[in-house]
């Protein structure tokens, strides 16, 4: 069972470093999931070894570990798909200034209005 810890424990604190890694490079905000889920990580192998929980218990806290990376996924996930949406957004509003500036420079100079 302690070894089931220790598993549990390096993959809480895996994907918390890598959520957080990801975060802090794209300049999210703090990403408070993510490092409470790295932290969960470096203590629940200690406290398995300190309190060696009983079958029962213990796939209560494995199961919770596993819902706490499920959930930091999921919200990580939908993280990203609200920045790339914005990004998105914001791409088409610059491609759209982008051709309305061309335009109105090709029709100054009195062009027909083609983009170079």
């Amino acid at each position: 069972m302690t070894l089931l810890f220790f598993l549990a424990g390096f993959l809480l604190l895996v994907s918390g470093i890598v959520k957080v890694r990801g975060a802090t490079r794209v300049g999210r905000e703090f990403p408070v999931i993510p490092l409470a889920e790295a932290l969960v990580g470096v203590v629940l192998p200690f406290w398995a070894l300190a309190t060696a929980p009983g079958p029962g218990f213990g796939l209560a806290v494995l199961l919770g570990a596993l819902a706490l990376v499920l959930f930091s996924s999921a919200h990580h996930a939908a993280k990203i798909r609200e920045a790339t949406r914005r990004r998105e957004d914001s791409e088409g509003a610059r491609l759209q200034t982008y051709v309305k500036y061309y335009s109105n420079i090709s029709k100054m100079q009195g062009g027909g209005g083609d983009v170079p």
